[in-house]
């Protein structure tokens, strides 16, 4: 007796089955993630805060991104039922609340990425500045124990001379 063939099931394959109810995704689904309202713009926040932050809102849209996915019911059969969490605490930027299609996330993630590599760019000038700084009080500490050094040999040389001084003073030629 022969074995049916056995096909992949259309959730792996992308495809929707066409009576199952995680098929039907409504057009802008209610984001599970908190929208958070900041109160100082990223801008003047300084660079290792404002990566860290830029981070977790890139979770939050990735999150926000297959909740919004034409694809969802494959993502939730090929993530067991839920769409995964990227990151602890995430959280979605407030310009990408009303955000309903992938091209305006991508969108709004291509701009974070951005916005995240000029942290990372401030982020290494500021850990080479204070390298360099380490540089300069390590020279600066050596120079410093240099000049001490000659300063003793200066003091040892001219006490040496006091004392010759006044060992020959006796020895006027007159």
């Amino acid at each position: 007796m022969q074995n049916p063939p056995i096909f992949p099931s259309p959730a792996r394959l992308g495809l929707s089955v066409p009576h199952s109810p995680a098929a039907t995704v409504p057009s802008v689904p209610p984001s599970s993630q908190k929208i958070v309202e900041r109160s100082t713009p990223l801008f003047n926040l300084p660079p290792y805060r404002r990566a860290q932050l830029l981070l977790q809102e890139m979770a939050g849209l990735t999150s926000r991104l297959f909740e919004v996915s034409n694809n969802k019911a494959a993502w939730l059969t090929a993530y067991r039922g839920s769409i995964p969490t990227f990151l602890q605490g995430s959280c979605i930027p407030p310009e990408a609340a009303a955000a309903t299609t992938t091209k305006e996330i991508l969108s709004i993630l291509e701009s974070h990425q951005n916005l995240l590599e000029e942290a990372v760019t401030e982020l290494q000038e500021i850990q080479k500045i204070e390298q360099d700084k380490q540089a300069v009080a390590q020279e600066i500490a050596s120079k410093d124990s240099a000049m001490r050094v000659f300063a003793k040999k200066l003091r040892d040389a001219q006490q040496v001379l006091e004392q010759t001084l006044e060992d020959y003073e006796g020895y006027r030629i007159e």
